[in-house]
């Protein structure tokens, strides 16, 4: 089996990018604070942990003589940075980037490389609306071999009905080029564009935040195994226990329908499939802008196509420093 006919060590890549997406508590308190006309800011990160099936191996695969093997311990180390400019009083406009890299014990393979750009610009057109765009970079490489490029666009707008509630618009434009040579039924570079539609709670100056959503979209791949569409909802909830930690969760499930038979099936079948992810986190800040992390992320696909079926269990922990 080529590992590129599917996505490889998806966990480790959605856990770095976890560490660079706003937590729930800042997305809940959109609006009423003011930086300064240039702001720099960043974070250094390192952590290490566990994961239970590094290449996303189906269980079709994990017995046969000569297959990596599919669990593995692994050491993390990113960091970001970003420069806010207060262009005037309601608009704003930040230049960012960051690296991640993930080591596996065993498994070079399998290492990750994610290395991001971006920039995001906001507009308060009152106190209640805010226009918002969003453009990025991102070059992923696995096992020290580019692996992916994709650009991705995300125009949103949210109404802030008060201090506990706020509603996200948003569409996406996500352009994605994979370096793997494959048969052009399975070439993967795609264009996929979609709709999501989130609202975000605040409660208790911000001690207990929850998130509820969906979303729809479409990928039109230049190969026929990727072409299709999916739908789905997401769910999430944060609070601040005794002793200052924090503690977040987010549930999503995705339900995919792909248009053409796969080439990947015993019996010329549409491949459909359902995927589920929990991420779940306890952190807790100290003197000096550091913070600690422990993590757990779980990942299952369930399809009528059987080597796109597997699960993954992932723990992480680590410390993070910000300036």
């Amino acid at each position: 089996m080529d590992p590129d006919l599917k996505e490889t060590a998806d966990m480790a890549r959605a856990l770095a990018e976890r560490n660079r997406t706003p937590r729930m508590k800042d997305d809940a308190q959109i609006g009423g604070t003011r930086v300064p006309p240039f702001r720099l800011r960043g974070s250094v990160s390192a952590g290490g942990g566990y994961s239970t099936n590094v290449l996303g191996l189906s269980n079709d695969f994990a017995n046969i003589p000569g297959m990596p093997k599919r669990a593995a311990g692994f050491f993390h180390t990113g960091a970001d940075l970003a420069v806010d400019w207060r262009v005037d009083e309601r608009s704003t406009i930040t230049f960012s980037g960051g690296v991640q890299w993930l080591a596996f014990d065993g498994l070079s393979v399998a290492n990750i490389l994610d290395a991001t750009a971006g920039v995001d610009v906001q507009h308060w057109f009152s106190d209640r609306w805010l226009g918002r765009v969003q453009a990025g970079y991102e070059h992923f490489e696995v096992g020290g071999d580019p692996y992916r490029e994709q650009w991705h666009v995300r125009p949103s707008v949210l109404w802030r009905q008060s201090d506990a509630s706020t509603t996200e618009l948003a569409g996406t434009f996500v352009l994605s080029d994979y370096a793997a040579a494959l048969p052009p039924q399975l070439i993967r570079d795609s264009v996929s564009y979609g709709v999501e539609l989130t609202q975000h709670f605040s409660f208790y100056g911000g001690k207990v935040r929850a998130l509820v959503g969906g979303f729809v979209g479409v990928e039109d791949s230049e190969g026929s195994e990727g072409d299709g569409w999916h739908v789905g909802a997401k769910a999430g909830v944060g609070f601040t226990l005794p002793l200052s930690i924090e503690a977040e969760g987010v549930y999503s499930v995705t339900f995919n329908q792909f248009r053409n038979p796969s080439l990947l099936s015993v019996n010329p079948a549409k491949r459909r499939g359902t995927e589920q992810s929990i991420i779940a986190q306890l952190s807790r800040a100290f003197p000096g802008n550091f913070s600690v992390y422990l993590r757990y992320a779980y990942q299952r696909f369930d399809s009528n196509v059987s080597f796109y079926e597997y699960d993954q269990h992932l723990w992480m922990a680590g410390v993070r420093w910000q300036f």
